[in-house]
């Protein structure tokens, strides 16, 4: 009887048990954490970025969990069509710099080579007619047929004055009630010069120097720089070859005559002043045909 009595009951606490179980809500396991990962391949002129994804991330049943991935997908795939087309335009833009920078050298280079050729037959006509024409010493900035003031330039003017400007630079100005006897340079420096440009090819035999009207400014030293273009400007040497520094003015009024040896063929000639008087300022001329 007893082991009935017992019998029943844990027959009825395995009911009840069983009951309470069946009666549980179904709790679901949440999603498994979106893990992404990355990597990226070069092949030295393009990187390409790819991001991994589980599978495990769309089949978790969450629907939002599987929108965020679709969207975080397209950010990336843009960002990459974005970057795919910036290294296009990148590879283009050096490839035009580079054939423009070619384009350049090559002009360059031509433009040299002519120079080089026109002054190697300047001195197979200097070689075949060494004789100096008797009327090769005519003053060809302001002689008989001057030179126009355009074809005369330099450096800088003092203040930026016209009182001062490189049409006072010939031979022969004088002071007047509002201009200057001569061209000032606006500082006193090794890179000041005057220039002219003659137009054509001229032999010149000899630079004249003088100071500046009624003014002890005047130019002690200076350096010729030749050439049948301004950017292709050479210094003037002797006949040892050494690079000649000429004796310039003592006072403001005497001219200085510096005669060539050996003459020059030149379209281009700059005087350079490298040692002066107070400061910078001279007359000018050259003799030639």
């Amino acid at each position: 009887m007893v082991c009935y009595l017992m019998m029943s009951f844990l027959l009825f606490v395995a009911f009840s048990c069983s009951s309470v179980l069946a009666q549980r809500p179904n709790i679901q396991q949440p999603p498994p954490s979106c893990s992404c990962q990355k990597s990226f391949s070069s092949n030295g002129t393009k990187v390409s970025y790819t991001f991994e994804f589980p599978a495990s991330a769309g089949v978790s049943g969450d629907a939002h969990t599987a929108a965020l991935v679709s969207e975080l997908q397209q950010k990336v795939w843009d960002q990459s069509s974005l970057l795919e087309s910036q290294s296009v335009l990148i590879m283009q833009q050096k490839q035009t710099f580079s054939q423009r920078l070619n384009q350049q050298k090559v002009q360059i280079e031509n433009l040299v080579a002519k120079v080089q050729q026109t002054e190697l037959k300047m001195q197979q006509l200097e070689s075949a007619n060494p004789q100096v024409p008797d009327d090769c010493g005519d003053l060809v900035v302001s002689g008989n047929t001057p030179i126009s003031d355009s074809q005369i330039t330099v450096s800088s003017v003092s203040g930026n004055s016209p009182e001062y400007a490189s049409t006072r630079s010939r031979i022969y100005s004088v002071k007047t009630d509002t201009l200057y006897g001569g061209w000032c340079a606006n500082s006193n420096d090794l890179t000041q010069w005057l220039q002219y440009d003659f137009g054509r090819f001229r032999r010149v035999t000899a630079i004249l120097t003088k100071g500046v009207d009624t003014r002890p400014f005047f130019v002690l030293k200076f350096q010729l720089y030749y050439g049948n273009s301004t950017l292709l400007m050479k210094p003037y040497r002797n006949s040892k070859g050494e690079v000649e520094t000429f004796q310039g003015n003592v006072d403001l009024d005497t001219v200085k005559e510096n005669v060539l040896a050996p003459p020059i063929y030149t379209r281009y000639l700059r005087i350079n002043p490298t040692y002066w008087q107070g400061h910078i300022c001279m007359r000018a001329d050259v003799r030639g045909c």
